[in-house]
Order: structure tokens, then C-alpha cells, then sequence
């Protein structure tokens, strides 16, 4: 009977991933090069493009947790073979990657995307291909259908919980007047779809909503409206480079009114491309593994959160203080070798029963999902923080972490 329980995969952490295509095609079918061969995995993540920087993390995490796992003894007494592929931040390019995975590279699962637009691209094909994938976006079903989603997973906490704790937040320090800003990708538009869904309900009023196009060199117009419209706190629900031209060109309006962004911006990469300066005062979701020292220490993730940055400094890879979005790669990566595990096989279908049965203690919280939810995540996959002296504090009246 094989010792590698699913406790294992409740402790572990690390990131990396191969940045060429590692695995050869051949071999049994589903992943499985023989009874003494590698278990295989594939990637597609965005390496090149826009998307690159995330993309770049998460396929670390990837590979962090595959690392750990083979030096841990593998995966159903194998190790683990990891296939990367670079879908050059286009949706089509990723789609077209999941069905090479799966004919010339043989995998008996795959992880990514992580952009709401190629996930959008990529699922269904999945679903066509009845290959188990587990994706690391926030921005899910992202408009898909029960059908279209049937093969796939998200391993990111829900986007929906990171606005609660802003909403938490407004309501114990009295902000009245909300103006939200955008870029109207699928991710952007979460932001005011779920404030919607509350109407009637929040303690706020949304008194602007302002959307920009992707890559736009000027926002100060979106921002000027905004902050005409007398908020008491701009929130910002863009990624990468559009936020960090959000930021710059907020602090050169001179405006003294709070602003807030979304998760994946509160690490040094942000950091140094806006400066201390303008990034004093400035709210952001943070990733618990990055202020693990400051939740209670019943927080359920912590021996996850422990293990995934340990993973990482055993693997070679820069956890970012805990804020690289690698952990998003980490998590995806494990819940999937945990489903294998469970399964004991790597047939398709055994996988995919795991997975739509499955608790799974991640670095950033606790999934729990079902046949019909395939999410699964509780509330606590971030938590708020605020720039303050050059670093990253916890925001102590937001809503509360899980556990």
C-alpha cells in the first residue's frame, strides 16, 4: 500500500517549470510511458507577450511543486515529467497547444492557461478532448457553460472574495462613494458584475465606472472623470503594465482619495516599476503566503503556505517575499497530483472523478469541490494590505481570513 498519502500534497510548496518542451511523445496512452516510466503533465502558459510576467511565475510554481514531488518519491511510485509550452500570450496559440499536448506529447493532464482570455479559448477544448486541466485564474466559469467547463478546474481563490474584503473594509471605516475603474477584459469586468449581483445590498454607491482599452497609454481622462464624480475610494481592477500606468498617473493628478487594486500587483515587480513614492498609501489583494507572519495562527493554510516557500528556496526560485503569483501555479499543480494520486492512475476519467471530489489544503486556502462546482475555493485566498514605508502591511479591519 502506497505511504504517499494525500497529506503530503496538503504540505508541500515550491515553483519553477521547464521553459522548453521537456517530454517526448510515445509511450502508453494518458500520460503513462509504461508501469516504470514518468507520469507526464503538460503546460501552457503565457512565457512571451503581454501575459508574460504572469505566466513566467506561474509556470515557476508548476514546476516548484513538480520538483518537490520527485524528490519527495514521486508520484504513484513514479516521477513526474513536466512538458512547457509557450502560448506567446494568444489565445489561439493556447488552444492549439492543448491538443498538442495531448497528441504529441501523450499527457495525462494539463496545466493552465492563466489568462482569463485563453482560458476562455482553451477550456472547451479540453472538454472536446476529455483531458482533465486545471487552470490559475480567479476569473471563472468566465462566461462558460457546465459542458464547456467539464474538464476543468481552477485552482485560484475566487475574485469574488478578494472584493468582499474591500467591501469589509468600506463598511467598518465609512466609505460612502466608490468609483471603479477598468480595462473591459473578462477579468476587469468581475469587478462590476459582482457589484451588481449586490445592488441594494452594499454599504456603498458606485458613483463612477470607468473603462479603458487594453495598452492604453493615457488614462488620465477615465481617472479625471472618475475623481469628479467626488469618491471616497477609487478602486482599479486591472493587471501588469495597465496598472502600474493607472498608478503613475493617478499620484501625478495629485489626487489625495485612496486607491485600490486587485491581487497579483503587490509584489517587487510593481513595486519597482511605480516606486515607493507613488505606491505610498496604496491598498492592494495580497496573497496570504506574502503576510503569513501577521494571520492568527489558525489559518487553516499555514503548513500549505509554509511548504510552498519552502518549496520554492529548495527549488532555486524567488517567492517574491510570498507575493509571486508562482503560488497560483503551485496550487494548480498540486491539487492535480493529489486527484492522481487519489485516482491511483493516470486515466483520464479516474482523474477527473478525484477532481470533482476533492479537498485539497492549499498555499493560499481550502478547496472543496464537487461535480458541480468546480471552483470549490473558501473564502480567504487573500487578504488586504496597504503600502506603507516601502513594504506591504495587513489591513486589520477587512474581512477575515479563513480558519
Amino acid at each position: 500500500m502506497r505511504k504517499t498519502s494525500t497529506r503530503r500534497f496538503r504540505a508541500l510548496a515550491v515553483l519553477v517549470t521547464l521553459g522548453l518542451a521537456t517530454a517526448c511523445g510515445g509511450g502508453g496512452g494518458g500520460g503513462d510511458a509504461g508501469a516504470d516510466g514518468p507520469i507526464r503533465l503538460g503546460t501552457v502558459d503565457a512565457l512571451t507577450g503581454a501575459y508574460a510576467v504572469l505566466g513566467a511565475q506561474v509556470k515557476d510554481g508548476v514546476q516548484a511543486a513538480v520538483d518537490s514531488v520527485n524528490r519527495d518519491g514521486g508520484l504513484l511510485g513514479r516521477q513526474v515529467e513536466l512538458t512547457s509550452l509557450d502560448n506567446q500570450s494568444s489565445p489561439t496559440r493556447a488552444q492549439q497547444q492543448i491538443t498538442e499536448l495531448v497528441t504529441r506529447y501523450d499527457v495525462a493532464a494539463v496545466l493552465g492557461p492563466e489568462d482569463a482570455t485563453a482560458i476562455g479559448a482553451t477550456v472547451p477544448v479540453a472538454a472536446r478532448s476529455e483531458i482533465p486541466n486545471v487552470v490559475s485564474s480567479a476569473a471563472w466559469p468566465n462566461g462558460l457553460s457546465p459542458e464547456e467547463t467539464a474538464w476543468s478546474w481552477t485552482a485560484t481563490a475566487n475574485t469574488e472574495d478578494g472584493i468582499d474584503s474591500y467591501i469589509s473594509y468600506f463598511e467598518q471605516n465609512g466609505i460612502e462613494r466608490v468609483a471603479i475603474l477598468g480595462n473591459g477584459t473578462p477579468f476587469a469586468q468581475q469587478l462590476p458584475t459582482y457589484l451588481d449581483s449586490l445592488a441594494g445590498s452594499l454599504p456603498f454607491e458606485v458613483v463612477a465606472s470607468e473603462q479603458f482599452t487594453p495598452g492604453a497609454v493615457d488614462v488620465s481622462p477615465q481617472l479625471l472623470r472618475a475623481a469628479s464624480a467626488d469618491p471616497d475610494f477609487v478602486l482599479s481592477w486591472v493587471s501588469g503594465t495597465d496598472q502600474v500606468n493607472v498608478i503613475k498617473t493617478y499620484q501625478r493628478l495629485g489626487s489625495d482619495v485612496p486607491l485600490g487594486i486587485n491581487g497579483g500587483n503587490a509584489g517587487s515587480a510593481v513595486r519597482a516599476a511605480v516606486g515607493d513614492a507613488d505606491l505610498e498609501g496604496v491598498f492592494a489583494l495580497s496573497y496570504p503566503t506574502q503576510l503569513l507572519a501577521d494571520l492568527p495562527d489558525t489559518f487553516a493554510s499555514r503548513a500549505a503556505a509554509q511548504a510552498y516557500l519552502d518549496g520554492m528556496e529548495a527549488s532555486g526560485l524567488d517567492a517574491d517575499g510570498g507575493a509571486s503569483n508562482a503560488v497560483l501555479g503551485w496550487d494548480a499543480a498540486m491539487s492535480l497530483m493529489q486527484a492522481i494520486e487519489e485516482a491511483g492512475s493516470t486515466d483520464a476519467q479516474a482523474i477527473r472523478g478525484a477532481l470533482e471530489n476533492q479537498q485539497y489544503v492549499g498555499a493560499t486556502t481550502v478547496w472543496n469541490r464537487t461535480p458541480d462546482d468546480h471552483a470549490g475555493a473558501e473564502p480567504g485566498g487573500y487578504v488586504l494590505a496597504q503600502s506603507q514605508g516601502g513594504q506591504w502591511t495587513l489591513v486589520a479591519d477587512a474581512a477575515p481570513v479563513q480558519g
